[in-house]
């Protein structure tokens, strides 16, 4: 496996060392992104927030601004070009007199999926904490011809009747937290008409004592989940 690459190398500058200094969490939407897709890496904003605000008092109230800043975090979105780990941080830069110092993260980046209806899962470990990833691509089955956009617009006014989803509590000592969701639609012919559309839902796994210690994903486990689609074995641990 190649070394680790380094993303983001604009994104801090470091500067002069005082005394004070306070922690950044760097935070990123996709724990695991394929090739071809956008993740988003950001870090909370609150340390200019509250300092702003002191120095406004009463006399302005916060609102929310244009990217890249919110009134919360600092983000940027990249597209994964190639397979393999690539590091992020750490990061260092001083505003008003205090340091602000990143941790660092390393995440993989793995190959695309190919063109063709199925349902895809995985379980992966990042930053201390288990997620699982579902995958899905669905055949455009309307008859009148519509483009990408308006497919994936559609999907997303109905993405619960779409898309197959997990259940909260699928068993007992185990919650499944939607942290993220996206859907796009894409053409696979020379027509450009939108011909599959994908989902991508990310989960935040949290086991509680009453946990068995191993749950194997069965159908009852989703909701939506489409009858004559085969599901992949995956054992959460």
């Amino acid at each position: 496996m190649p070394a680790p690459r380094s993303l983001l190398p604009f994104l801090f500058l470091a500067f002069s060392l005082p005394a004070l200094a306070q922690n950044l969490t760097l935070q990123i939407s996709n724990p695991q992104p394929r090739v071809g897709e956008s993740f988003t890496v950001s870090f909370s904003m609150d340390f200019f927030n509250e300092q702003m605000s002191q120095q406004l008092q009463q006399q302005a109230s916060l609102e929310v601004s244009q990217p890249p800043f919110t009134h919360k975090h600092y983000s940027r979105t990249f597209t994964a070009t190639r397979a393999g780990q690539y590091t992020l941080g750490p990061y260092s830069f001083t505003f008003n007199g205090v340091t602000h110092t990143s941790n660092q993260l390393t995440i993989e980046v793995i190959e695309p999926l190919a063109k063709e209806e199925g349902i895809w899962l995985r379980q992966v470990q990042f930053g201390g904490e288990d997620f699982l990833i579902l995958e899905q691509m669905i055949p455009n089955l309307q008859t009148t011809p519509m483009t990408p956009s308006e497919f994936e617009q559609g999907m997303h006014h109905d993405f619960e009747k779409a898309f197959a989803s997990l259940r909260q509590q699928p068993a007992a000592g185990i919650n499944l937290n939607r942290r993220h969701s996206t859907t796009a639609a894409e053409s696979t012919d020379k027509t450009g008409k939108a011909s599959i559309g994908y989902s991508l839902q990310i989960y935040r796994i949290e086991k509680e004592e009453a946990f068995a210690g191993s749950l194997q994903l069965q159908p009852e486990h989703f909701q939506n989940l489409p009858a004559n689609i085969e599901l992949p074995m995956l054992v959460l641990r």
